[in-house]
């Protein structure tokens, strides 16, 4: 994950020296691979080697940053979306895909397009992808801070005004974002497309359908897919995308709605963006944070380290984790996190296995 620090302390205060900061991340497992300097900004590129989908966002760094520094974690003010229309107008998962979305969140919204603000220009650039747009730009920008990649459809490219999700058919074409690659699809590939054409697949978006100038009205989506499914088409395709590689991991579909918010409220400030209509949202089976049953003594039965309960308490509320007597809340972003001995290993990290 590339993390440049300027960006970084938008969320969370750092440490005084570059050092400090990376030894303290590799000490709880997130490993500094490379240190360089960017038009004076310094970036740190991290080796993430867990299944640790939330930290291939700024905000999931800077969390482990506030835990290990205990400083608190500032999150970006969010607007909320507008309220979901049931018949999701936008929308039309076919059955044939209904195994391959687990969430697909979408907003129309008139934008008026051009360059971005410098600002936002510096840190895209900072982290290595090339300015194209103001939609574009925030598409990428959100995606790069939460971690769950967004795409702007032109909706009057459209045909119908409706995004219809569906498994690809055998031999189907497919021209991508990227200057046009023409892909061919087989059964096992996720696509958006309208009444005509293909114009998304859950791992880049399509030259048809692409934001330019002229573009007056986008839908935009954020969206979790089976992430097996991702893999599998990006390496049959050998195409490789920042979003398609967020989207091979075990990603968090709560967290959906919350980057589409910002990405709206992004693009009110710098695209006079406004929202026409409701919400439309398919999620069939909603993410409900799953509770543990913890035994305090688990951590001297897997370690041979005592840790205070106190301090327990405050390491896992600073990393997000909810903590009522035995039962332990985990935050739905830490889809890694799955029986005590993951609790363990999250204090014990923190905590220092020296």
């Amino acid at each position: 994950m590339i993390v440049p620090l300027k960006w970084l302390s938008e969320y969370v205060k750092l440490p005084a020296r570059t050092s400090d900061l990376t030894d303290k991340l590799t000490s709880v497992g997130h490993m500094l691979d490379k240190l360089k300097v960017v038009n004076g900004e310094t970036i740190i590129d991290l080796e993430l080697r867990g299944n640790r989908a939330d930290m291939f966002g700024l905000i999931g760094v800077a969390r482990e940053v506030a835990a290990i520094t205990g400083t608190p974690l500032k999150m970006p003010k969010i607007s909320p979306l507008p309220k979901i229309d049931k018949n999701c107008p936008l929308l039309n998962v076919q059955p044939s895909a209904v195994d391959l979305v687990t969430r697909y969140t979408a907003v129309k919204l008139s934008v008026k397009v051009g360059p971005s603000p410098k600002w936002m220009v510096d840190r895209l650039t900072a982290y290595g992808i090339p300015s194209v747009n103001n939609v574009v730009d925030v598409t990428n920008y959100v995606m790069i801070e939460t971690s769950h990649p967004l795409h702007a459809f032109d909706y009057d490219k459209i045909k119908g005004g409706q995004l219809i999700l569906r498994r690809a058919k055998k031999g189907e074409k497919f021209a991508t974002v990227q200057q046009g690659t023409t892909l061919t699809l087989s059964t096992e590939d996720l696509v958006m497309a309208d009444q005509l054409i293909v114009h998304g697949l859950n791992i880049i978006g399509g030259l048809h359908s692409k934001v330019i100038t002229q573009t007056s009205r986008i839908i935009l989506e954020s969206a979790v897919y089976n992430s097996a499914n991702c893999r599998r088409t990006g390496r049959r395709l050998k195409t490789i995308t920042e979003g398609g590689t967020r989207h091979e991991k075990h990603q968090d579909p709560t967290g959906v709605s919350m980057s589409l918010a910002r990405a709206v409220d992004l693009l009110k400030q710098i695209a006079s963006a406004r929202i026409e209509g409701q919400t439309s949202d398919y999620y069939p089976h909603p993410v409900k944070p799953k509770t543990i049953k913890f035994d305090p003594k688990e951590i001297i039965r897997l370690t041979g380290l005592q840790v205070p309960m106190s301090a327990v308490n405050i390491i896992l509320n600073d990393l997000g984790f909810i903590t009522r007597n035995q039962d332990i809340i985990v935050p739905t972003f830490r889809t890694d996190v799955e029986g005590s001995a993951d609790i363990v290993e999250e204090i014990i990290r923190i905590h220092g296995y020296n």
